[in-house]
């Protein structure tokens, strides 16, 4: 027999090995070496002819003779032999795809991406399980019209599909059309009973009632149906959410499937599927954002992204049948929550489309919004010249060096021209497109300010949010007013009223929402605290160097170190072959023990803030990773921020500066004590700013959707809030008329509609958590003025504040927000005094410098009547709170009593009453409590000095 195997990958072993597994020992295979020019393959019969026939047989048979018994075992052989392949299939057509002969980017075992060349195979014959179990053969575009096999292998929603398939291209072939739903309804009950059945003309399975007849029925029934654990199967070419709530409208079906344990097997079958492609979608994100030049890459993740959307909406289709209200399992219940839908779709598909339309196009105009350089001339705008709003290439550094420099030409030159380039463009798209919001909201009978905030589960998270931004209100004003005198100093009385709103366009930021830029200091005559560049880099502190720090102080509280997988693919630099990258700092849950950053150092501290909060993401990740990846996320949307700040705080420290041997301890103690204070006024410039900014944005949203603020009066009612909550104005006081301005617009989540209540729940949180993990440690008692000041607070090595914390994540979203902040606060209810017990040195500093500087405290005319009294009588009512608590400590406190009294007489009752200030208060009674103040305070003075020599 001559063989022909090279072109088949069949070796000559191989062959013989077929036909002795075939025929036994009845035949000896001998063959040449696989490199002969000429392969051959002899045959020869083992037994003999008494072996083949015995006893009487012999006579009664006619002997077969060796040739003519080896030509019927070779016609057997090439009939019914087979070599390679699937036996079901006896022939194979192969052509490239015709509409895209580009390759294919796919994922590799080892999670690699690889290029394939791809082929189209038509065949005859089927054997789908065979060949969905084919490595390469890519199971998500694989079709078969063997519908009874279809139904063994993948079940009766498959064989729904198909049977739809199969009718519409019969149709399509004649030209002929028929609507969906009624193709739909048809194959419903041809598969409704989890069986197929034949639909003729004579009924279904012959019974009276046909399909025609039952669509004519004024009364139609919904057509439900069980899903079956099988349906997991066709599930395989999909991806999983992180975690996922469903959009604001679902099918409309009612709940009627209440066996908790066929639920559970759903879950248990439907879970580790989504756990695998929930993987893939992640693998791709993360490619995506480091090859952000590589159309390949990015046209991979857009499939896998498609694909995810589609998975999603099956399981919600699928999940709104269960009726989980009597459950026992609380993991299938909290699955099965965030699967909901929030509403019924009854809105018509063009406002739907055209809805998604607009929104599409404004994340579109604000991604390709560009801007000239400062004073680079239009014709030579391109290139390095040519800047964007965020990402690569931003606007924002250029912010950062005029405003340093102080020009105020070039600072409202790229205020401006950011929003002429996004808010201009975006503000009739976001009025169309507010205007069907709010319709297909109205048809779905979906309350818009409950659905915004509907994450949080709770009916009064909107007058916590509202008594949180009044707790801190008045800290912000006297920070306000500081930074005011600061800026009035620079600019001149031409530029900043004293008694007046900032402008928006001079704080170091396109939005405002953060003033670290204007870097002023509490106390300018010491350092800021802060180490810089030149320490940082003079100690080597390189990236991997503070990765390392970053991951001792989490084990140090008794967190998990790292994963191999962690130091292995994350991005911890810009990749120095020139490709494109988006460099904010991110945190991705991968499942399978797969957690990765994606940084970009920039050797300054803020490397170890960034560092060491998203760290503090994947610990997250970490402590919740045996619950379902839906509930992988934070118990609310502000919790996953919340905890890498928090960590952040701790690493804002004296101590940890120093345990990094980054800070030299000066030796005056008074020294020590501005230093600190500086620390906090930049952490306060990073921090306070954006709690208003953040609560206005969505406060501005909510008015809209609600039909408080008109269509036409949008940017009117902005920089109302804008002026009354954060006290700014545009650029020489401007009018921004509406329709033509949307500067709201010209930030990101406004443009893309994305809530943002969730940073000013983040900054509620992060002094929560920080002062609750301070106090597990033993390090902060709120309650006693001689405790350590929680701004110093540095919890390294404290198992028991690690335990706390862990405590809380492990429980991801499962349980409600209220329950985990409760366990690791002792109160459910959000509240900003931590924040207030973190920033109470820098307030009382702030309280002491306006009254010195006699700077009025707010920025509207009624603010600034009477303001030195006001600020004497608060200075008076914190003397005198601040006194008692000394007191009510008793004989152990007392030292430490006189030691405070001596500092306030030195810093403020001293200089206020001997400068002349004293003299503006108009209250007797105010000016007398200062004198008894003074007259106590020396005699506290003298007695502090016998207690000391004593």
């Amino acid at each position: 027999m001559n063989i022909s195997s090279s072109d088949k990958k069949l070796t000559m072993e191989q062959i013989a090995e077929k036909i002795n597994v075939g025929f036994g020992d009845d035949l000896n295979c001998i063959f040449n070496d696989d490199n002969a020019e000429k392969l051959v393959l002899r045959i020869r019969i083992m037994n003999s002819e008494e072996g083949k026939f015995s006893g009487e047989e012999e006579e009664s048979v006619d002997k077969m003779e060796d040739d003519v018994f080896l030509r019927c075992i070779e016609a057997n052989m090439l009939s019914d032999m087979t070599l390679q392949g699937i036996e079901a299939i006896s022939k194979v057509y192969m052509h490239l795809p015709q509409t895209d002969a580009k390759k294919r980017i796919i994922i590799t075992d080892l999670g690699e991406f690889k290029a394939i060349a791809e082929w189209l195979l038509e065949t005859d014959g089927t054997s789908l399980m065979k060949v969905l179990s084919e490595k390469y053969v890519d199971s998500n575009r694989t079709f078969s019209n063997d519908i009874c096999e279809i139904f063994s292998v993948l079940g009766i929603e498959a064989v729904r599909k198909s049977v739809e398939k199969e009718i519409n291209a019969v149709l399509q072939f004649y030209g002929l059309y028929v609507n969906y739903r009624h193709l739909a309804l048809l194959c419903d009950v041809m598969t409704a009973k989890g069986h197929l059945m034949a639909i003729t003309r004579h009924g279904i399975n012959r019974q009276d009632t046909g399909a025609l007849m039952r669509s004519a029925c004024i009364k139609i029934g919904v057509l439900l149906f069980v899903v079956g654990a099988v349906v997991a199967d066709v599930f395989k070419k999909h991806g999983s959410p992180h975690r996922f709530v469903a959009d604001n409208c679902g099918p409309t079906v009612e709940p009627f499937i209440d066996d908790e344990k066929l639920v559970t097997q759903y879950f248990d079958e439907m879970n580790p599927l989504w756990d695998k492609m929930y993987h893939y979608l992640l693998v791709a994100a993360f490619a995506s954002s480091t090859h952000m030049d590589d159309s390949e890459v990015k046209k991979m993740s857009s499939d896998i992204s498609s694909m995810y959307s589609e998975f999603l909406q099956l399981i919600v289709k699928d999940t709104v049948k269960f009726n989980y209200r009597d459950f026992k399992n609380e993991i299938t219940k909290r699955q099965l929550h965030f699967l909901r839908p929030k509403s019924n779709c009854k809105s018509n598909e063009t406002s739907t489309n055209r809805k998604a339309e607009l929104l599409r196009n404004m994340e579109g105009i604000f991604a390709a919004a560009k801007i000239c350089r400062y004073g680079v001339p239009v014709g030579s705008c391109a290139g390095e010249n040519l800047l964007s709003v965020e990402g690569d290439r931003s606007v924002q550094p250029e912010v950062d060096f005029y405003t340093i420099r102080g020009d105020v030409e070039a600072l409202e030159y790229y205020w401006k021209e950011v929003r002429e380039q996004t808010g201009v463009k975006i503000s009739p798209l976001y009025r169309e497109y507010m205007k069907l919001k709010m319709d297909i909201a109205a048809a779905a009978n979906l309350d818009l300010k409950a659905d915004a905030l509907s994450d949080y589960e709770d009916e009064t998270i909107g007058n916590q949010l509202d008594r949180a931004w009044e707790e801190v209100k008045p800290l912000y004003q006297h920070f306000h007013a500081f930074v005011r005198r600061r800026l009035h100093d620079k600019y001149g009385g031409d530029i900043i009223d004293l008694q007046g709103p900032l402008p928006a366009h001079l704080l170091g930021n396109l939005y405002s929402q953060y003033w670290t830029v204007l870097n002023i200091l509490a106390f300018a005559d010491v350092s800021s605290g802060v180490p810089d560049k030149s320490i940082l880099r003079e100690k080597g502190f390189s990236t991997n160097e503070i990765l390392l720090r970053a991951e001792d102080f989490y084990k140090s509280i008794g967190l998990e170190p790292m994963t191999k997988k962690f130091w292995a693919k994350s991005m911890f630099e810009r990749p120095r072959d020139g490709r494109l990258v988006d460099c904010h700092g991110s945190a991705f849950n991968l499942l399978f023990n797969d957690y990765r950053l994606k940084i970009c150092p920039v050797g300054e501290m803020s490397d170890f803030n960034l560092i060491f909060h998203e760290m503090g993401h994947v610990q997250y990740f970490m402590s919740c990773r045996n619950l379902p990846n839906n509930l992988q996320g934070g118990a609310n949307g502000g919790f996953h921020e919340a905890v890498g700040d928090t960590m952040s705080l701790s690493v804002y420290t004296q101590s940890c500066f120093k345990r990094f041997g980054l800070w030299n301890q000066p030796e005056k103690r008074e020294t020590v004590r501005k230093i600190e204070t500086n620390l906090l006024m930049n952490k306060a410039l990073q921090k306070l700013p954006h709690i208003p900014y953040s609560y206005l944005l969505d406060s501005w949203r909510l008015s809209i959707v609600t039909g408080e603020t008109p269509l036409d009066k949008m940017n009117q009612k902005y920089w109302e809030l804008r002026r009354n909550i954060q006290g700014l104005i545009p650029p020489n006081n401007e009018p921004r008329p509406d329709p033509h301005y949307l500067d709201a617009a010209a930030k990101y989540h406004v443009s893309t509609d994305r809530e943002y209540v969730d940073y000013f729940v983040s900054v509620i949180l992060q002094y929560q958590f920080y002062e609750a993990l301070c106090k597990e440690a033993s390090q902060f008692d709120p309650d006693s003025p001689v405790s350590t000041p929680l701004h110093k607070c540095d919890f390294y090595g404290s198992k028991e504040a690690g335990k706390l914390l862990k405590d809380g994540l492990k429980f991801g979203s499962l349980k409600h927000w209220k329950v985990v902040l409760k366990q690791m606060t002792g109160t459910e209810e959000l509240s900003l005094q931590p924040l207030l017990h973190y920033f109470e040195p820098l307030r009382v500093f702030l309280l002491h410098q306006n009254m010195l500087e006699g700077n009025c405290v707010g920025w509207e005319p009624e603010d600034c009547t009477d303001h030195v009294d006001q600020l004497a009588k608060e200075y008076l009512d914190y003397y005198v709170a601040k006194k008692k608590k000394y007191i009510d400590l008793g004989q152990s406190a007392f030292q430490e009593l006189l030691k405070w009294e001596a500092r306030e007489f030195n810093h403020l009752v001293k200089p206020y009453i001997s400068k002349g200030f004293l003299s503006r208060v108009s209250s007797p009674a105010l000016k007398r409590q200062f004198l008894e103040i003074e007259a106590s305070a020396k005699m506290n003075v003298f007695l502090l000095f016998l207690v000391e020599v004593k």
